[in-house]
């Protein structure tokens, strides 16, 4: 998927191009599977930090999952926030998500991911004021008795 690598890259270099960062949505890209229902902004918590989120997240309602998280620098502080909806259990037996993530730990996490048999769901990368990419992601985990139980591959299987 070269042109989704170029968009990166392109909001990295603009985002690390811009010095104050003010703007609450400056070089954020949001990657999301070409099924993934999209999000309504009524469904978001309000911005918090990573912090304030982590504890949200640990008091997640039983059948419920961060179906999205998204992150923004502004003014230096780096906020998130996320949407919660019923967990799609006929399809999926678990879920993951993670935000705040360098390059480096969302690269090593992601290869665990795969290889334990979850599908990135969704993927959205902002850029802090110093020119510093953060990853947030959703993964799912395909129940073993349905078709989608098999983890999808970004490299192509040799013919």
């Amino acid at each position: 998927m070269k042109p989704s690598l170029t968009l990166l890259m392109f909001g990295l270099i603009c985002g690390s191009c811009n010095h104050k960062n003010e703007s609450p949505h400056a070089a954020a890209m949001t990657f999301n599977r070409a099924d993934a229902p999209a999000f309504r902004e009524d469904e978001f918590s309000p911005w918090m930090t990573k912090a304030e989120q982590q504890v949200i997240y640990e008091n997640t309602p039983t059948g419920r999952y961060f179906a999205y998280t998204e992150g923004r620098n502004l003014g230096g502080l780096n906020q998130y926030r996320h949407v919660l909806r019923p967990t799609p259990q006929e399809k999926y037996s678990e879920w993951a998500v993670f935000w705040g993530l360098s390059a480096d730990d969302f690269y090593q996490l992601e290869l665990k991911m795969l290889r334990t048999g979850y599908a990135r769901e969704r993927l959205q990368v902002f850029v802090d004021g110093q020119g510093v990419a953060f990853h947030q992601a959703v993964w799912l985990k395909a129940r073993p008795d349905t078709p989608n139980a098999k983890p999808e591959t970004a490299t192509p299987k040799p013919k």
